[in-house]
């Protein structure tokens, strides 16, 4: 960063546009021979964009970040779609309404429009279907996956469904379709929840959708300007305990006996991580 600073200090770039500078960088002084750059935010205005890609891929589409990019489905797809390329590839597993979107804009930008909709076999259905646009998106770049049954099933993903000690479930969802998912793929509970959530996200929703699976909820505020103050909602969740802190909130939760979900934020489970991983 102090090598580039003063060709870029001048362009006040946020934390997240560094970290983009900072990684196409580091790629390229490595002579890497692919780089896979995730969107933080939407599509079209995100920093990532600025790259020119051999091939663009829109898993799915959900209601997150509305104030930014727009509160319907298809505000967001369009936004989402703008990182496709004429005469390149825009791989998708996305439903309508979003699908229609993306193949407008594809359309539109002289992109070829790539739709799977069979999931990869012997997973949960949106694992699946990542699991065969990553296949799919190595055969577009030219690449063979000798084993792709031993990629799939060694895949980690830390903070994404991630078991520890058979009692202690993190993950990371923070929108009312991610919750869905997580939810999708407990065992019959009943379970305790940690939960942390920022307050620009549906947390009511998410809430509603974790009293469905928790017999109790341990809310925290998050270490964050933008963190919800689960304060204000004392009485308003029967089930929900009031905490200071995610530590308060785990300790109360392993008092309990119970099962714990670690969840709502990427925060949230960050705060814990390291430490539950420690402790076994």
């Amino acid at each position: 960063m102090a090598e580039l600073e003063p060709r870029l200090g001048h362009l006040n770039l946020t934390y997240f546009e560094w970290c983009v500078v900072l990684a196409a960088e580091f790629f390229a002084r490595r002579a890497v021979e692919i780089a896979i750059f995730e969107i933080g935010l939407g599509g079209r205005l995100d920093a990532a964009n600025a790259i020119d890609p051999e091939l663009a891929i829109v898993t799915n589409v959900s209601l997150d970040h509305t104030d930014y990019l727009g509160e319907t489905i298809e505000a967001i797809a369009l936004e989402k779609a703008q990182i496709a390329r004429p005469g390149k590839i825009l791989l998708t597993a996305c439903a309508e309404p979003a699908l229609s979107v993306l193949r407008r804009t594809a359309a539109e930008l002289g992109a070829e429009l790539q739709l799977l909709t069979v999931p990869r076999a012997g997973l949960a259905r949106h694992q699946g279907l990542n699991a065969a646009l990553a296949l799919q998106a190595c055969r577009v770049l030219g690449f063979t996956v000798p084993h792709p049954d031993w990629a799939i099933a060694t895949a980690f993903l830390p903070g994404r469904q991630e078991r520890v000690g058979g009692r202690i479930i993190m993950d990371v969802a923070h929108n009312p379709d991610a919750m869905a998912r997580l939810i999708e793929h407990l065992e019959p509970g009943p379970y305790v929840g940690v939960v942390g959530i920022l307050a620009d996200k549906d947390y009511a929703q998410m809430l509603a959708q974790l009293s469905s699976v928790c017999e109790r909820l341990y809310l925290t505020p998050l270490d964050s300007p933008r963190s919800w103050q689960p304060a204000k909602l004392a009485g308003t969740w029967p089930q929900a305990v009031i905490c200071a802190s995610p530590d308060e909130a785990f300790a109360q939760a392993l008092a309990t006996g119970r099962p714990i979900i670690i969840t709502g934020s990427f925060l949230t489970v960050g705060s814990l991580r390291e430490r539950i991983i420690c402790q076994g």
